[in-house]
């Protein structure tokens, strides 16, 4: 498969872009290593046989889960004290920190950045009140597509004076700027040296602005970045830059194209965007620049219904955060557009009554399910940890450890009719407990379940239902655990 991005206006192939170029300049970084490799099925009497290997990998950052949102709809969405509170917004957001992480890291951009105007006096108030709160960090989007600086400097200053101090990391400078000659934003002659240009006025203009804490984030781009390219904005923007930030949608669904029902379920498709970034992520962690993909989702242009709101996207997400720790990416911001779009995590409903709207919750997509499963794997500081599958069927597995001493084994069953025992050996444990996440069907976009619950009829984003946890006890050092078809499930190991 020859990997793309997909953009809001088409598609752009990428054939071995980032072969182009070396990565130089900085300092050196190395990357962990907590891979996991794969071998074809070597005993026939399992599915799959696992080995759990005990040297520590890759670090996982505790804030590497975040949401990404568009201007004034994210307002609309979570509410303030002079509008009416979402709580039921909070209570999903919480629930991603119940296994220990920190707060989910939340940038406001989008499409709609570069159609914001002169900023109110309120215009942040419920990302101010959502961070005294809970706690959360922002990333807030400035419009460089209008081509006006002025515009820019007094939003970040807006920005700036109404958010409480210490929960605004940074700044971002437009949104998607390599479409700008698609949109009518720019020339056709808009070329990466032009963008360049403009991002140092701009960074000129707001980064004497910027307290201790806060730096921007650039160059949120659509396509994947030629490392070239990558090494080149790093080195010039490297002392104010928190953050390289690009945008990854493992396909899309533009122009009513529509993905095959599997689409989510091949292998190919949680592995192309990690093998493609992993250049420019070591690039900007030599420059001690941390690397985010501040967008990402399934299938651009606002998902396909039956199929990013599936349970397939739930385990294709588990799949591809893993892969994109692994390479060392340091955060995720899942984008959650207009709230109706099928790649949505959530979707609210607001009444209004007089000034004050009252929420209530329409549903939680299979996708949500998939960051609350991840969360639970990699909590307390974990890191990776190698792992060898045997395996002839489509089925993945990861590893952590975290501070606290526990052991944790991921399987990513995604293939349709494969089912059976998994073999697994791990030294020094003697019991597991089993979290399975499952669904009727790869397809369904209900009937999901977690540990044996649910948000299938919450209404107040809290899971329902009894937690169900299986057991299995070791025999000379091996664990057996069924699989089904399309599923997971989260293994805590212990003596006990």
């Amino acid at each position: 498969m020859t990997p793309y991005v997909g953009v809001k206006y088409g598609w752009i192939l990428l054939p071995a872009l980032l072969a182009i170029g070396v990565a130089v300049g900085c300092s050196h970084y190395e990357l962990g290593s907590g891979a996991s490799t794969y071998s074809p099925l070597s005993d026939p009497d399992y599915m799959a046989t696992v080995k759990v290997g005990n040297s520590a990998g890759i670090k996982i950052s505790p804030t590497f889960m975040g949401l990404s949102h568009e201007w004034g709809r994210a307002q609309a969405m979570m509410g303030s004290s002079a509008t009416g509170v979402n709580t039921i917004y909070r209570t999903l957001l919480t629930n991603l920190t119940a296994y220990g992480s920190e707060p989910v890291v939340i940038r406001i951009g989008g499409d709609l950045t570069d159609f914001t105007g002169q900023p109110s006096s309120n215009v942040v108030r419920p990302f101010a009140e959502l961070a005294e709160a809970l706690g959360n960090h922002f990333y807030l989007g400035v419009n460089l597509g209008k081509g006006d600086v002025q515009l820019a400097t007094e939003q970040a200053k807006a920005y700036l004076s109404q958010m409480p101090s210490g929960y605004l990391d940074a700044i971002e400078i437009g949104n998607e700027p390599d479409n700008y000659r698609h949109s009518g934003a720019r020339p056709e002659s808009y070329d990466f040296d032009a963008y360049l240009n403009e991002f140092a006025l701009w960074r000129g203009r707001i980064s004497p602005l910027l307290p201790a804490g806060t730096k921007l984030i650039g160059p949120s781009w659509a396509a994947i970045m030629p490392i070239g390219d990558v090494n080149q904005f790093d080195a010039k923007e490297q002392s104010t830059l928190y953050a390289f930030t690009q945008h990854f949608y493992a396909g899309c669904a533009c122009n009513g194209y529509h993905n095959p029902s599997d689409f989510l379920l091949r292998d190919d498709n949680t592995r192309w965007e990690p093998s493609f970034v992993a250049p420019a992520v070591a690039a900007s962690h030599r420059c001690g620049i941390g690397y985010r993909l501040d967008e990402m989702n399934s299938l651009c242009c606002s998902g396909q219904r039956g199929l990013s709101d599936s349970f397939s996207a739930s385990l294709w997400a588990i799949d591809t955060m893993f892969e994109l720790a692994n390479i060392g990416v340091d955060g995720v911001n899942w984008h959650n557009g207009n709230e109706t779009d099928p790649y949505d995590l959530f979707v609210f409903a607001a009444t209004r009554t007089d000034r004050t709207f009252t929420y209530s919750l329409h549903r939680v997509n299979p996708l949500y399910y998939g960051l609350l499963f991840f969360q639970a794997a990699t909590s307390t500081n974990s890191h990776l940890l190698h792992v060898n599958v045997d395996t002839n069927a489509n089925m993945k597995a990861w590893a952590t450890a975290d501070d606290s001493g526990k052991t944790r084994l991921v399987l990513i069953n995604k293939d349709r009719t494969a089912t059976g025992r998994i073999k697994i050996s791990i030294p020094g444990y003697t019991a597991a407990a089993i979290l399975r996440l499952s669904a009727p069907s790869y397809l369904s976009t209900t009937g999901v379940t977690f540990a044996g619950q649910t948000f299938d009829g919450s209404t107040d984003g809290k899971i329902r239902g009894t937690q169900t946890v299986e057991t299995v006890n070791a025999t000379n050092g091996i664990f057996v655990v069924e699989m089904p078809p399309t599923g997971a499930a989260l293994i805590n190991f212990s003596n006990q």
